[in-house]
């Protein structure tokens, strides 16, 4: 069961992959089309064979895949970095350092956390945490989270018994899905947040410059 539903923010969908770079009429348009709705614990969204026309997005919470009452993966509600942990665990502290903010709002990470790892240094159990992150970074941790969790970033790794994982393997092998530094026209924007982000943290350049900067190195086609 799921409790009444309710309307959705222009704010809420441009936070959601790929409606952040819709116009903000037609997100106006779509908020009357989409509505939130909280479901109980235990529900199923889908299942396999499945035919829908709707687009769900995970906005809070954990959906756990399944094949044959076995978990094969987790997905979690919202954002992928900082703010995603941040909304699951509000008291979490991992130390991260996020990239300041303009004057009056949010500081956030600007990439994922799933694979950088690192140990505050005023942390009171830093041996543990050592040992801790050395199992992180051994196969026997990668092939847990193949084998329950996600894709692993560890090569030679591969799902021990785990169809769906391995077609997701298989098919991330065609390289369809592109990140920003690969592409030609966005290329130049890594090579900017390398040349610029020490400043940025000195606070030897403001974020809007900083800004400025990255926008800069975007070469649009044809330009």
């Amino acid at each position: 069961m799921s409790t009444d539903a309710r309307e959705v923010s222009v704010e809420l969908l441009r936070s959601l992959t790929p409606l952040e770079g819709m116009k903000r009429e037609n997100l106006h348009a779509l908020a009357k089309k989409v509505t939130v709705k909280q479901l109980t614990a235990g529900r199923t969204l889908f299942k396999e064979g499945d035919s829908d026309k709707r687009t769900i997005w995970i906005i809070k919470g954990l959906v756990e895949l399944s094949e044959r009452g076995r978990t094969i993966g987790m997905l979690e509600g919202g954002s992928a970095d900082y703010a995603g942990f941040l909304e699951t665990n509000p008291q979490i502290d991992v130390g991260v350092v996020p990239f300041p903010a303009v004057e009056g709002g949010k500081p956030s990470t600007v990439t994922g956390m799933e694979a950088p790892y690192n140990i505050n240094a005023k942390s009171q159990h830093i041996p543990e945490a050592v040992t801790f992150l050395q199992w992180m970074m051994s196969k026997e941790a990668a092939q847990m989270v193949v084998d329950k969790i996600t894709l692993t970033t560890t090569e030679g790794v591969v799902p021990s018994d785990n169809r769906v994982m391995k077609e997701m393997i298989e098919a991330s092998r065609s390289r369809d899905v592109r990140v920003f530094y690969e592409l030609p026209e966005t290329g130049g924007v890594f090579a900017a947040i390398q040349q610029n982000a020490a400043a940025l943290f000195l606070k030897e350049m403001s974020p809007e410059d900083f800004a400025a900067k990255l926008q800069e190195a975007v070469k649009p086609s044809g330009g």
